[in-house]
Parts: C-alpha cells; structure tokens; sequence
C-alpha cells in the first residue's frame, strides 16, 4: 500500500486503519506504521468500539476500495493469505479502471473461475476450474487448476469463464454447485494414483549426445526450436496406451511415457535427466530456511528452527516419510502458538473479520491442508504403483509458505506475548528466605 502511494500511479488516497477498537489502538497503529515504514499513505485507527465499521476484514483477507464518493466498488478483493502476490494484482486492476474512468474488470487477478468456452484445440479443457492470473487488452490469463490440466495457461475474452465466489458458488448467482474447492486451489485428485505431474520435469535431458530442456512444460530442442509439452488425454488411469505426455514437432506428435528420472518415447527414442532444476537450490533454501525472521519469543524461535530443519530433510529426500514428519512438526508448532494466543489474548476481537488470531490461524490451517492433501495423494499413488516423490514445485511453495507466514504473521504476537509471559514470571512463585507470593494476588498485571 504504502509503494503505491509513493508511486503515485493511481489517482486515489491509500488508508491503513487500525480497527482494534479500544484506546490501544493509536499504539498499534504506531507500532504498524514504524513497522511497515509507512511513509506515503494514511496511517489511523478506531479507538473506540462504537466507531468500528459494520463490514470489512484485515487488510490480508482483502482490501475495500471506494469510489470518490465513498461507495463501496469492492468490499473484499481477494486475500492475500490464499492466493499471495495475486491479491495486489486483484487491486491494482480495480484502481487502474476506475481511475481512467472504466468499470472494474469482470473477472480480476487472483479471482477464481471456470472455464465455459475454451479456445480453439483446447476444448479438452472446457470446464475446467482456474485462478485469473492477469488481465489486458481486453482478455484474461488464467492458469488452470484441474488435475489434466493443472499448470496450463490460456487466454480468454471474459465472457468465456465464469467467475467462482470464494464459497464455491457462482458470481452470476446460478445455483448450480461448483466442485471445485477454492481454498485448497481446485482440482480433481481422483486420477492422483496416475498423475504425471508427479515427475521432476523441469531441467536438463539427454539422449545420444543431445541435450533438451524443459522448462514449465515446455521443450526447447538444441536447434533452439520450442515446443510445448501437453499431458496427454486421460482414459481412467492407463492414459493414452500408457503414454503421459505428447508434443507436436514438424506437424508430428511424439508421445512419451514418464519413469523416474527417464521419458520413453513412441518413436524409441529414451531421455535421460541430467540435471534436475526444480527450484530447490541453495540459494533458494538459505532465503528461506535460513533467514527465518524472530519472534522475539525464544520458544516459539526454538521450534521454528526445528520446522526449518524437517522443511530441508523434505527439499533433499522428498519422500513420503519427509512430508509425514513436516507436517507433524508443523501441527505440533501451530498448536503450542496458538495455545499461547489463548493464554495472553493475542488478536481476540468482538467481530471475527477483524480478529488477527483468527485470520493467522486460517493461514495455519491453509498450510497444513495443502500439506495434508499432498500425503493423501502420496499414499493413493503408493497404493497404486508403490512409488511416489513429493513434487518438487509443492515443496517449494510450503517452504515459501512457511517463510512467510513467520516473517508477516509471527512478528505480531511478539510483543503480547512476551507482555504476557514477563507478568507470568513475575507472579512466579520465589524462594529465596521469602514468603511464597501468592499467585492469586497477581492474576492481574500491576495487582
């Protein structure tokens, strides 16, 4: 908020409030602004319950923008806490409409649909559910979340997709049930036991001296010619006579059949991979793992380290034991923060859309989900073929999930906690020669 009111790009006023709603308000809202740095934009608060709105959430389940005459054109665009970087998209798409006088765009970044009309040779995919990731010149960009179709972009006018509240009802107000599950990102799992995707496609393979690249299901041959790489058509889980990929090359189309570290082809010809790039490296992992922000609580420092450890024994093993103890790590650590919000009151508030426990415990059971689908799948693979690596882009997305969620949800609770933990110890019992304190007597702090 605070780069867009630098930047001066939209002609709009960018407010943050405090709606905590008691006379702790103007010190949060201080503590906020010396936080974020907010230097450009308003900075309030509501210090009194009575003054609170009737509607609204913290800024990361969505932001409420007004027109010049205060009337509401979004009271929630989409949260940042389920779809990230996209939520600011969402916004930026609303304001550069407005601003130029234009009605908002129908569909926005970061706002889920499903696909009614697909574009020409891709009818495969009419119906499929996606996430809009981009608008302009008039279409949209949305990447597909159906289990055939996962990953997969295409762009379309509007009226080709129709929009998917977040309670899975659509925009238009039909009442037809939409099967798609929003929070966790969509798609079917029923073909997971035969699910291509599963394999590192991502680097560099050989054969008979050659070397291809993929890259986001792309191929680009030593010629430098690019072909895509498409997941083949689905018949239960044989698919194609056994086949899981195919591309088109010269007006020809080659299929290809996926083992572990190897892509067999229909015209006999066998790749081997080199060397994988699946976005774990180093680099990546010590920006992470290795930077993990403090809480300024050493208990709760203490037990993310121990999660920091288990998220790299997962980035280097990808096994189903890998992920198994990831997520019992991370449950146990969630449950002892939130216990601690318990204890000291961390984030309670009257009207839930304003409560930050609330909203950091959604994200807690965000992440959790997304690993805990991954473990079911993982064991219907098991089950089916008796192998099964976690995919790497997965991995890669719950270590940065995990990331930032310490550095943006956990730097908050710091300073009630520690309050609460510093009154605690001084209403200890001490023996020293002394009377025992009466800890009925420090039930509240200053008593």
């Amino acid at each position: 908020m605070n780069k867009w009111a630098a930047a001066g790009i939209f002609d709009a006023n960018f407010l943050c409030v405090c709606v905590l709603g008691d006379p702790q308000a103007v010190k949060l809202a201080r503590e906020m602004g010396n936080q974020m740095k907010l230097t450009h934009c308003v900075n309030g608060f509501v210090d009194s319950e009575e003054d609170l709105p009737d509607y609204g959430q913290l800024g990361c389940g969505g932001f409420i923008v007004l027109d010049g005459d205060h009337r509401a054109i979004s009271k929630a665009t989409s949260a940042f806490m389920e779809v990230r970087d996209l939520a600011f998209h969402h916004v930026e798409a609303i304001l550069a409409a407005v601003t130029a006088g234009k009605p908002p765009p129908a569909v926005c970044p970061g706002e889920y649909c499903r696909l009614e009309v697909a574009p020409d040779g891709q009818e495969k995919f009419q119906g499929e559910p996606g996430i809009c990731k981009a608008v302009k010149d008039g279409l949209l960009t949305i990447s597909l979340l159906g289990r055939r179709s996962r990953g997969k972009n295409v762009q379309v006018p509007p009226s080709a997709v129709r929009k998917i509240n977040q309670d899975g009802s659509y925009a238009d107000g039909k009442p037809e049930i939409v099967d798609v599950d929003v929070e966790a990102g969509g798609g079917d799992s029923s073909a997971g036991n035969c699910d291509p995707e599963q394999a590192t496609m991502d680097g560099r393979w050989t054969t008979t001296g050659a070397v291809m690249v993929i890259k986001d299901m792309q191929i680009t041959y030593p010629s430098g010619r690019v072909a895509p790489l498409e997941i083949a058509e689905s018949s239960g889980c044989g698919f194609q006579v056994g086949y899981h990929y195919k591309v088109w090359v010269a007006g020809k189309v080659y299929m290809a059949k996926s083992e572990p570290g190897k892509l067999t082809w229909s015209d006999g010809s066998v790749w081997q991979l080199q060397e994988a790039d699946h976005g774990l490296d180093e680099a990546f992992l010590q920006r992470t793992l290795g930077q993990m922000t403090s809480t300024k609580v050493q208990d709760m420092d203490d037990e993310h380290e121990e999660c920091a450890e288990v998220l790299h024994q997962l980035a280097a093993l990808r096994s189903q034991a890998s992920i198994v103890a990831v997520e019992a790590c991370l449950a146990e650590h969630f449950s002892h923060e939130e216990a601690l919000f318990d204890e000291f009151g961390f984030g309670e508030h009257k009207n839930e859309k304003l409560s930050a426990k609330k909203t950091h415990i959604a994200d807690h059971n965000r992440i959790l989900a997304k690993i805990r689908q991954s473990i079911a799948e993982g064991e219907k693979r098991l089950a089916g073929v008796g192998h099964w690596r976690v995919p790497a882009p997965l991995i890669k997305e719950v270590i940065q999930d995990f990331h930032e969620h310490s550095a943006r949800y956990d730097v908050q609770y710091s300073d009630v906690v520690n309050a609460g933990l510093a009154a605690k110890q001084s209403c200890a019992p001490q023996v020293q020669n002394k009377p025992i304190i009466d800890q009925v007597s420090c039930t509240k702090v200053g008593g």
